[in-house]
């Protein structure tokens, strides 16, 4: 669903995700947006409460901004996080 809504909308500046989704998990979606040219370079956050290290590998592999664990963060900070990252780039 995820993947089809990237396809439909225009190209967003920046996607936050979690790993935990009900049909794929977050590195396979991850792998699916790296592997379509439009949507390759677009800047992911990834803002779960899975510490998997394996995952969180995979996920640092396939170019995401940062790995947030969800309960350590407020919506404010996590605004914040992403106001600051896009006014870098």
């Amino acid at each position: 669903m995820a993947l089809q809504f990237l396809h439909d909308k225009p190209t967003p500046d920046f996607i936050i995700m979690d790993m935990m989704m009900p049909k794929l998990s977050g590195v396979q979606v991850l792998e699916q947006i790296r592997n379509i040219p439009e949507l390759a370079k677009i800047p992911v956050l990834i803002l779960s409460n899975l510490q998997d290290p394996a995952q969180i590998h995979k996920a640092k592999e396939l170019g995401i901004v940062e790995y947030l664990i969800k309960a350590n963060y407020t919506p404010s900070q996590i605004a914040e996080f992403v106001k600051n990252y896009l006014a870098k780039r």
